[in-house]
């Protein structure tokens, strides 16, 4: 049986395997779809690809992704886990290597001090198999513990398939797939010569994507463990995530605080 707090304390990062059915995974990618397909919706350009943050608020048939199971699941592995506001849906979208904490989220973190004490994590959910490809997450295993890059070991790319949901803390260095050399002209061309950047860029990459069968949906959502660094965090995401949607601030709706009080998940206090 395996032992998965131990192996997220060790290697950042665990799968559960075959958590969501395959039919319930193509409903998720088909609401993700029609919601990506109406530009009147919150979305917005980002790295090739298309993204909504804090999803769960302006997407609810996506809610479930978000169940009493896995909130449960959850809490058995890490602990008492609270809701941290920290949630996107991205269409196509190119990520290179980076960790989900920095400085942009927490004052000082680029002190090993501050590193250490972090207890924050994410959901990773791909709505399409990954066990043949290398489109999904690749991991710095172990990378969580390390505050110095020269002490990391060797990346690894993770063999998903659909219905798995993986969890890593937000310390471990990852990336999804990443522009090659050819992509990154395509990119400086558009740019030379496009009046909608952004548009353009996804459309050319959703057309070349789809002819490569790479075309990529994802689900991911933060939790953290209570203490001052978590509730820095999840208000400098609240912030991005208004930047981000053009909002001048955030008030969760009735039905979005009512769905976590039903999962027993309770949100993070930030006051």
């Amino acid at each position: 049986m395996k032992n998965y707090k131990k192996d997220l304390s060790e290697h950042g990062y665990i799968i559960l395997e075959n958590f969501f059915s395959s039919e319930e995974i193509d409903t998720f990618n088909n609401i993700a779809i029609e919601y990506f397909s109406d530009e009147r919706n919150k979305f917005f350009y980002h790295n090739c690809g298309k993204v909504i943050t804090n999803f769960f608020e302006y997407v609810p048939e996506l809610r479930v992704v978000l169940n009493k199971k896995l909130v449960e699941y959850l809490k058995g592995i890490i602990g008492d886990i609270k809701y941290i506001y920290h949630n996107d849906l991205s269409y196509n979208m190119f990520n290179n290597w980076h960790r989900d904490l920095s400085s942009d989220y927490i004052d000082g973190f680029e002190d090993e001090k501050i590193f250490n004490l972090a207890k924050i994590y994410k959901v990773g959910i791909y709505l399409q198999n990954h066990d043949l490809n290398e489109y999904g997450l690749s991991v710095v295993p172990g990378s969580h513990k390390e505050f110095d890059e020269k002490l990391f070991k060797k990346p690894i790319n993770i063999k998903s398939n659909k219905g798995d949901v993986i969890i890593f803390d937000q310390r471990l260095k990852h990336k999804g797939y990443y522009l090659d050399e050819d992509d990154k002209n395509v990119c400086r061309e558009i740019e030379k010569k496009s009046s909608n950047i952004g548009k353009d860029k996804f459309e050319y990459f959703k057309e070349k994507r789809e002819k490569e069968k790479s075309t990529k949906l994802a689900i991911f959502f933060g939790f953290a463990l209570e203490n001052n660094i978590s509730k820095e965090f999840a208000r400098k995401t609240i912030q991005r995530q208004n930047r981000q949607l053009n909002m001048n601030n955030y008030i969760m709706s009735n039905s979005l605080n009512s769905y976590l009080e039903s999962i027993n998940f309770d949100k993070l206090d930030i006051e």
